[in-house]
């Protein structure tokens, strides 16, 4: 959620001093111009990956939430979790420049089928989590 680039070079330094060489970028529920602000950046970053050597790659953007259920948040913030719909997907699809690349939701909210069907028309891939329901 840094929107500082020397913070983001920083951890994508340390990650490939370990090995890892790509990497998904994941947002985290907060107020929602937090999160758009985030996704402008990152967005902007995916675009210019290609030319940081000695970094770790960041592949495409990870939302985590907003989408995820009350019951289950963990420690995303009650107040910030959004019903899931098409429109604020779009929104947030746009804010990274069409790099989101992963959605976890709980598919059991209302509006979460139809933003699962949007999410994957625009080629994103979908996680179901931080859901109430069982799957197992």
């Amino acid at each position: 959620m840094e929107v500082d680039p020397s913070a983001l070079a920083a951890i994508e330094r340390g990650m490939v001093k370990h090995g890892v060489t790509s990497y998904l970028p994941t947002t985290v529920t907060a107020p929602l111009p937090d999160i758009l602000r985030s996704l402008e950046h990152l967005g902007k970053a995916i675009r210019k990956a290609s030319n940081h050597a000695g970094r770790s790659r960041p592949l495409g953007i990870h939302l985590e939430g907003p989408f995820i259920s009350h019951a289950k948040r963990g420690v995303h913030p009650p107040q910030n979790l959004l019903p899931p719909s098409p429109e604020t997907l779009r929104e947030l699809y746009q804010a990274a420049g069409g790099t989101v690349s992963m959605l976890t939701i709980a598919p059991e909210l209302d509006g979460g089928l139809e933003t699962i069907v949007d999410a994957v028309s625009l080629g994103i891939h979908v996680s179901l989590g931080h859901s109430k329901r069982n799957f197992l």
